[in-house]
């Protein structure tokens, strides 16, 4: 067992898990000069693999991103200008303007890429995609990224000036910070919570009863669909929202990127699918096999045709099972000493509100951009209070109860959402839309 940098005074910030919030946490501690050192489980190549999945950003993240950082959004997003609101059927209900409103929407794999250029330099592909390199130095020599690694467990000294985490390969670091934005699995979430919890299942996930496939399918002229989806695009509603029934329940969300429409069909279930995986790029899901296919295209039957048409030109390679989860409980600490939560790791939910990725966006800006300007301690409790934990809490119960409403088989609550999507005023969709990105915005005001 190998001990590392035990100095204190030359302890890096340890970073878990390399997803867009221990990125983007990266980047800000290499621009501020704060060494830091990421490890992440995945290979270089796997760590911004397209595996069908987008993300929404809304106003709080784009400032971030785009005025903050200095990142060009438009290099790799595209601004919502509206969204169509149809039924499973294929009945059109509705055409909503978003002209008045930020929103973009971007391929997982496109954020990667971009933090990524930014932290190794625009030619990293071309020098380390193809080969079996694990431990990358970053542009400007501040910090590392060492993949095909991952933290399994600390242990932080009781005076609080450091800790030492453990990784798979047996070997310990020691940093003066650990940043747990290993997702929702998190191990070091797990080892916070045995120290905090008289039973650990207390913390366990809970599954939200929803089950979710996405994927991403190649618009051709010569595909039934390409029509309608390309004139959706030249209309400028980069969205699609189609609102299920008890006959044909559910709920789908479409978006077009460059000659590819990416979607996810939610579903209600008493259980999460058998099968799993590790991959936290795929949120735990898997892969779908032919036969698994075959299963989802008789759930999309009685759909109308676009969405039929959708999953048939799908390959099932591109297709993605998961279900979704969130935490019974929200009231913890996002912090213990040196280790701090965020993300997923501090608070999961499911996507039907679109803050997960806002709100890890939001929480790597501040937890960085602190840690880079004040004393570690005192950036940790600016971080992790309970206006943020409650205004968090609120977000996740909200997603959930979306969530079960967007997928719900009741005559009554089916028919009461179509007529609410035809007929509510567009200013109070948006008033929705911008409360949820409330705790976001305050979070970082914070800091002014």
């Amino acid at each position: 067992m190998t001990k590392t940098n035990s100095n204190p005074s030359t302890q890096p910030i340890i970073i878990a898990g390399g997803g867009p919030c221990g990125l983007l946490a990266a980047l800000i501690l290499e621009r501020n000069n704060k060494p830091f050192i990421l490890f992440e489980r995945a290979s270089l190549a796997k760590l911004c693999a397209n595996v069908g999945s987008g993300y929404d950003l809304f106003p709080t993240a784009i400032e971030i991103l785009q005025d903050r950082l200095g990142l060009s959004l438009g290099e790799f997003s595209l601004k919502y200008q509206g969204l169509e609101m149809m039924s499973t059927s294929g009945k059109k209900l509705r055409t909503i303007s978003m002209d008045n409103y930020e929103a973009r929407v971007m391929n997982r794999s496109d954020l990667q890429n971009t933090l990524l250029d930014q932290l190794l330099g625009k030619d990293w592909k071309s020098k380390h995609i193809n080969d079996t390199e694990t431990v990358f130095k970053t542009r400007n020599g501040i910090g590392e990224l060492r993949c095909e690694i991952s933290v399994v467990d600390y242990d932080q000294a009781e005076s609080y000036d450091h800790v030492t985490v453990k990784l798979d390969d047996n070997t310990e670091i020691t940093g003066s910070v650990v940043l747990g934005c290993d997702g929702i699995h998190s191990r070091i979430r797990h080892k916070m919570m045995l120290s905090k919890l008289r039973n650990i299942e207390e913390d366990d996930l809970e599954f939200c009863n929803v089950n979710v496939w996405w994927g991403k399918a190649e618009v051709k002229n010569d595909i039934d669909f390409s029509g309608f989806l390309q004139g959706i695009q030249e209309n400028q509603s980069k969205g699609c929202m189609l609102l299920g029934s008890r006959k044909r329940p559910g709920s789908v969300y479409l978006c077009m990127g460059k000659n590819v429409v990416f979607w996810a069909l939610s579903i209600k279930s008493e259980s999460p699918p058998s099968k799993s995986s590790n991959d936290l790029t795929r949120r735990g899901g898997f892969v779908l096999s032919d036969s698994d296919k075959i299963e989802l295209e008789k759930v999309v039957s009685n759909y109308g045709h676009l969405m039929r048409s959708i999953v048939k030109h799908t390959p099932s390679s591109a297709i993605t099972k998961v279900g979704l989860y969130d935490r019974s409980k929200m009231d913890s600490f996002y912090s213990t000493g040196r280790v701090v939560l965020l993300g997923d790791a501090a608070h999961p939910q499911t996507p039907f509100m679109g803050q997960g990725v806002n709100m890890a966006i939001a929480d790597a800006y501040v937890m960085a951009t602190r840690l880079s300007s004040q004393p570690i301690l005192e950036a940790i409790k600016a971080y992790d209070t309970q206006a943020r934990r409650a205004s968090v809490h609120k977000v996740v119960k909200d997603a959930r109860n979306t969530g079960n409403m967007s997928v719900s088989k009741n005559t009554l609550l089916c028919h009461f959402m179509k007529l609410g999507m035809r007929f509510l005023p567009l200013s109070w969709m948006f008033e929705s839309m911008v409360a949820s990105d409330k705790s976001n915005a305050d979070f970082i005001n914070e800091m002014k």
